[in-house]
């Protein structure tokens, strides 16, 4: 790479790491945010449905889209592009996200929001409780921004999850926990969906084999090793914390569920 290609490339990716989500720009700056609003737009179909959105806003928000309109690819050209890896609904929470740096479900995914086709996919199609149908919607927005390098922390997203899951325990899936181990390590979804099934696996883990019952996620564990090691990981979190042994199987412990904090008293788990 030449000097001035380099100082190039320098200089556009001090740009990249000043960018903030919308919502954090001072009011004092925030007119001068306003062209991306406005000026040319293309057409973003989904699942049929054809969306006319600012190229500014788009590409401002993700590398996957500025290298598609502003590169050498035939979107560039005809300004239009078709996006098959995600549902309509992630694509409308995309929207959402591009204009407010927030994402609001309300009634997408319960029994009142009838017209809506939930999927992981699509074509397939989910009858879960409306709480499980909204983490899959909200999983598969999450795997679209890491795919399409989304500008923003996914965090919030998470948190909401995490409520949906204390509230309704069995509203988590191996559907999710599949989906989940696509995403980096690391991730928060993938800590969040491992926490939440300590509660369930410390007691089968620290009994014998003779005596253990059935593991909803036993497959997941058996076949995804990234689940089994955040798995393995966040349960050698909470035996250090409270001093539980790998032989200690019949001792009368108790240890802090991950995900809620609250304290469990293993023994009651045999």
């Amino acid at each position: 790479m030449s000097d001035g290609a380099e100082s190039s490339a320098k200089k556009k990716q001090k740009v990249e790491d000043k960018k903030v989500l919308l919502r954090d720009v001072p009011a004092t700056k925030f007119l001068d945010m306003i062209h991306l609003f406005d000026g040319p737009k293309v057409v973003i179909t989904v699942e049929g449905q054809n969306f006319s959105l600012p190229k500014a806003l788009l590409c401002y928000h993700s590398p996957f889209f500025e290298r598609a309109f502003n590169g050498g690819f035939k979107e560039a050209t005809e300004q239009k592009m078709s996006m098959t890896s995600c549902s309509l609904e992630t694509f409308k929470l995309l929207i959402q996200w591009l204009y407010t740096s927030h994402v609001e479900l309300g009634d997408m995914g319960s029994k009142e929001d009838e017209g809506v086709t939930i999927s992981t996919e699509p074509g397939e199609v989910s009858n879960e409780h409306p709480s499980s149908r909204q983490i899959t919607i909200l999983l598969s927005f999450i795997k679209l921004a890491d795919e399409i390098q989304l500008l923003g922390s996914v965090d919030e997203i998470v948190e909401m999850m995490k409520k949906k899951i204390i509230d309704t325990r069995s509203c988590l899936t191996t559907q999710h926990i599949r989906m989940a181990a696509d995403l980096p390590k690391g991730h928060g979804v993938r800590t969040l969906f491992a926490q939440a099934c300590v509660k369930d696996y410390a007691p089968y883990f620290f009994s014998s084999r003779w005596h253990r019952g059935g593991l909803w996620f036993r497959a997941e564990l058996n076949e995804l090793d990234g689940f089994a090691a955040d798995l393995m990981r966040e349960l050698d979190v909470v035996m250090e914390i409270h001093g539980i042994g790998y032989s200690g199987r019949s001792a009368n412990h108790t240890f802090t569920d991950p995900l809620t904090k609250q304290t469990v008293p293993l023994k009651s788990f045999k």
